[in-house]
């Protein structure tokens, strides 16, 4: 379930950027590592 909101969330925020600052592609790749880098926090933490 929280899974499934937090991703709702980063396509939200993934979508802004990309017409946002089309240009920034480095900027959406580290966005995108640090979205995984928390869930994999959310799912140790919860462990």
């Amino acid at each position: 379930m929280m899974r499934g909101h937090y991703d709702g969330n980063y396509r939200k925020i993934a979508f802004k950027y990309h017409f946002k600052y089309n240009s920034y592609e480095a900027f959406d790749n580290l966005l995108y590592i640090f979205y995984i880098y928390t869930c994999l926090l959310i799912k140790v933490y919860k462990m």
